[in-house]
């Protein structure tokens, strides 16, 4: 709690410096410790979990945080000691430790770890490759795949999926951020490069899967059980109003789960031991004997006892028996394996509750209304480039999650010539964001008009910055600095981009 109202103890009291240590005495991890306390410049949550990072640094090295010199070249060599498995911690744990001490360190004014960038030139074979790629994010993937096949003096005529194998190896080692996915961008970008520039090496590279399973489709099922489970998904589609036996009409949406999770349970059977081709319709899915192998299957595959998933797909066994007429001995049995594998708790996460609970703050509220005005200012300072039109990317993305509450995948899906509309022609005047009930998950017509500064700041990106993010012709509000080439932005726009500076410049988590 000392913690917590650390901001109102210092209004009621006089006006004092912060402690600082001696100036013939270093620093050490408490004086950091006191610094982030007595900082202004975050909030009072993103202070106190860097504070609880400090800690639990101490307690790793077995020290007390007074006796450990804040020395960040020497914290940052007696970390990389440290096996994030030997203290519980799991690899993304260890990157937001991490991230959070650099926070505190340059919050006690003490250089931060430096960033693992290597800034090494690379051979003239490979930068001449490079040179040929002209879009920007793929030439950042390759550039570090170049640099790991220059150190393995591997020329590009050379790489080959072993090699390419050994570099994913090498970012899990590194530690670097999502290395599963820069696996992946290299890969793609590669192979897109291989297609599209003249003289690239003819070498494919494979592009790895990080499912850690993979259901059966449709057309590996017997034609039996493909016929009945598309009727099954037809009726739930468009029931017969007059039936009383049929339910009521499922959006496309719930269709489509129904579809997934019922090929889920037909792939757990398969795993469990019985032959894909003896699954000749749904009912061999809903029997008793088979729903229960096809969750305890899920059971070891996830590791768990209890999930959402598994309690839906024991739902969807369950909705399969009751439209085959079995007998009600076999539904009551089916009722009490979804009951076993159902969670206890409902509603919300923790997570998602503590994550809302900072919205009750007013002050915390004002800093992330801000957040788009003050990209577009900071970018109004400077002459056009990509950097700043990634920024206005995001502070429109954010600017509109302000005014216009909608899904992730409708954010990144918004297209100029279906879903903004101005009330004059030449896009004058106002402007109104218009999302058709096909394209929504409720099936609701959406539509909500701007505010004069997010339309501000849509002329501006429109006119200035969105040019720079896309080589071709494309509909698309956020092109995605072409990564997808005429169609929509392949990444969401939420993760990669409008996280960043929502969290930096509001301080929220």
């Amino acid at each position: 709690m000392a913690t917590d109202n650390r901001r109102e103890t210092q209004d009621n009291a006089p006006m004092q410096q912060p402690p600082s240590p001696s100036r013939f005495r270093p620093l050490t991890l408490a004086d950091v410790r006191g610094a982030v306390l007595a900082s202004k410049r975050v909030s009072n949550q993103r202070a106190q979990d860097c504070c609880r990072a400090v800690d639990q640094l101490a307690s790793m090295l077995g020290q007390p945080a007074e006796t450990i010199a804040a020395d960040p070249l020497a914290l940052r060599n007696r970390m990389a000691s440290i096996d994030h498995r030997h203290v519980a911690l799991t690899a993304r744990e260890w990157r937001h430790l991490c991230k959070l001490l650099d926070s505190a360190l340059q919050l006690a004014g003490l250089q931060a770890r430096p960033r693992k960038r290597s800034k090494a030139p690379l051979s003239d074979t490979w930068e001449d490759l490079l040179a040929n790629v002209r879009n920007r994010y793929d030439r950042c993937f390759l550039r570090q795949f170049a640099a790991f096949c220059d150190r393995q003096n591997r020329d590009p005529e050379s790489v080959d999926p072993e090699l390419f194998h050994s570099f994913g190896s090498h970012l899990i080692a590194s530690k670097v951020d999502r290395p599963k996915q820069a696996h992946r961008e290299v890969a793609k970008a590669w192979n897109k490069s291989r297609g599209a520039i003249a003289g690239w090496p003819e070498a494919e590279l494979p592009v790895p899967k990080t499912l850690r399973y993979r259901a059966l489709t449709l057309d590996e099922m017997p034609a039996s059980f493909r016929q009945e489970l598309e009727g099954l998904l037809d009726t739930l589609a468009e029931p017969d109003l007059l039936d009383e036996s049929d339910t009521e009409e499922m959006s496309r949406f719930s269709v489509r789960n129904r579809r997934a999770q019922l090929l889920q349970a037909a792939t757990a059977l398969v795993e469990a031991g019985t032959p894909v081709h003896s699954i000749r319709g749904l009912e061999d899915l809903a029997q008793p004997t088979a729903a229960r192998a096809i969750l305890r299957r899920l059971r070891e595959r996830h590791g768990v006892k209890k999930s959402g998933q598994m309690a839906n797909i024991a739902a969807a066994l369950r909705l399969v028996a009751r439209r085959r007429n079995r007998p009600e001995a076999e539904l009551e049995q089916l009722r009490r394996m979804a009951g076993k594998v159902r969670p206890r708790g409902s509603g919300m996460t923790e997570t998602n509750k503590r994550r809302l609970r900072q919205f009750k703050d007013t002050a915390n509220m004002a800093r992330l209304v801000a957040v788009p005005r003050d990209l577009m200012a900071e970018a109004r300072l400077r002459p056009p480039n990509a950097v700043d039109a990634t920024r206005m990317e995001r502070a429109l993305a954010i600017g509109i999650l302000l005014v216009a509450p909608m899904r992730e995948k409708n954010l990144a899906s918004l297209r100029l010539d279906r879903h903004l509309s101005w009330s004059r022609s030449g896009r004058q005047g106002a402007v109104h964001i218009v999302l058709p009930a096909h394209e929504v998950k409720n099936d609701k017509d959406l539509e909500f008009p701007l505010p004069g500064w997010l339309i501000e700041l849509l002329d501006l990106y429109m006119a200035r910055y969105r040019p720079l993010l896309t080589e071709v012709e494309t509909p698309c509000l956020f092109p995605g600095a072409g990564r997808d080439g005429l169609g929509q932005n392949r990444r969401p726009i939420l993760d990669w981009q409008s996280k960043l500076p929502w969290q930096k410049r509001s301080g929220l988590r």
